[in-house]
This record gives structure tokens, C-alpha cells and sequence, in this order.
């Protein structure tokens, strides 16, 4: 005959199944909270999906910029390269020159001549045989005299008309000349007493002569003085 267990025994027997109950009640707690809480599957899915093709535009525009800003500066640098790779304009041609470089002179206007004249140029000390230059463009006519022996008158275009004595040789008579065209060379004709020069006046307009000194000064840059 079975024996029947006792009510102790029954008791002991229970408590695994409460104990299990208990943990599945509270596995079912857990598991309801996390559903609860834990976001739709959309939600998720859309945060870890790839973002629109139109909401990348903005991740590209600094390269545009930068693309666009390559382009400005390659085009400012070809520009400046073309700039720096073409030659200055020719400066322009002077409109008065020297009429004889490395001359010396001072500023003699009004000093005492022979007959009670009185110096009306400038004498522009050189050798025999110094180029002398047109002083400016216009029309050039030989002159010839006692006083001044051989020697020119120069037309100025600029208005002016320009005188010059003592030479040795005139190689234009007549004529066009242009600034700096050689003319002739420095002399002692004339009353030069055998001192070689340059007389050279300067007639504003055409009319009486002023002191030309600071003409050549300007000119010639500056003459250095006669002994």
C-alpha cells in the first residue's frame, strides 16, 4: 500500500513552482516595459535608413565653393602671369633734348659782350666736334653771320623758335627735323675767339629771347659748371 506523502513534505514539494512563477511574472514585467518604451520598428527603421539625396545637397555646397573659388583664383593667376609676360608700352618720345650732352655751362644771361650787348643765351662749352642735337622738332634754316658764324634757326613746333652759333660743320640746312636729330657740331666761328661752344637762346613764341639756362638745365640734366 502506497504511502502518502506527509504535509510537510507537500509544502517543500510547492515552493519550486512559486519560485518559478515568481520569475516568469517578473520576466513578463520586463519584457512589457520594453515594449512599451522601446521605439516603433518605423521609428528605428527610419533613423538608420540613408537620409534623401536632396538632404545631401548641403554636405556639397563647401565644395562648390571651393570648386568655384579654384576657378576664380586659376583665372586671376593666368590673368596676372598674362600681365607679367607682356612688355610696357615704349615710354613716349622726349619733345626737347639736350642739344649738346656733356657740355658745361652757367648761367651767363645778361652778361657784358663786346659793343655794349649785352649776352642774350646760354654758352654750352664743348670740343671741337661734339654733336650738336635739334632741340626740339620743327623747321631748321642754316644761318651765317660775323658775330655768330655758322649756326641755325629752329622753328619749334612747341611754338618756340630756337637759335644756335659757333659751329664748326651744320649737317641739316634745311628741313623737318625731329628731337635729338644730329644737326651739326660745336665750332668757334663767328666772334667766338677761338673758344669752342655752343651760343644757344631760347625766343618763347617766337618773340624776344629769354634765359635759356633753366631750359638746358632741364634738358641736359643739369650742366656741369664752366671752368
Amino acid at each position: 500500500m502506497r504511502q502518502q506523502p506527509s504535509a510537510r513534505a507537500r509544502a517543500v514539494r510547492r515552493r519550486p513552482f512559486a519560485v518559478s512563477a515568481a520569475i516568469a511574472g517578473v520576466a513578463a514585467a520586463v519584457i512589457t516595459s520594453v515594449v512599451l518604451v522601446a521605439p516603433p520598428a518605423q521609428a528605428q527603421t527610419d533613423v538608420d535608413a540613408a537620409p534623401p539625396v536632396a538632404s545631401l545637397a548641403p554636405l556639397f555646397e563647401p565644395v562648390g565653393l571651393l570648386a568655384g573659388s579654384g576657378v576664380d583664383l586659376v583665372a586671376a593667376t593666368t590673368s596676372h602671369m598674362i600681365t607679367a609676360a607682356t612688355p610696357p608700352p615704349p615710354p613716349p618720345p622726349p619733345t626737347h633734348v639736350c642739344p649738346t650732352p656733356d657740355s658745361e655751362f652757367i648761367d651767363s644771361w645778361g652778361f657784358a659782350r663786346s659793343g655794349g650787348r649785352r649776352h642774350k643765351g646760354v654758352d654750352m662749352m664743348a670740343p671741337h666736334g661734339t654733336p650738336v642735337y635739334a632741340p626740339a622738332a620743327g623747321n631748321i634754316r642754316a644761318s651765317n653771320s660775323s658775330l655768330g658764324g655758322l649756326g641755325f634757326w629752329l622753328e619749334g613746333a612747341d611754338g618756340n623758335t630756337y637759335f644756335g652759333s659757333h659751329l664748326q660743320s651744320l649737317s641739316v640746312r634745311e628741313g623737318w627735323v625731329e628731337p635729338g636729330t644730329p644737326i651739326g657740331t660745336v665750332g668757334s666761328t663767328g666772334n667766338a675767339g677761338g673758344t669752342p661752344h655752343l651760343h644757344f637762346e631760347v625766343m618763347l613764341g617766337g618773340a624776344g629771347s629769354v634765359n635759356p639756362y633753366p631750359f638746358v638745365l632741364d634738358w641736359c640734366g643739369g650742366g656741369a659748371p664752366a671752368a
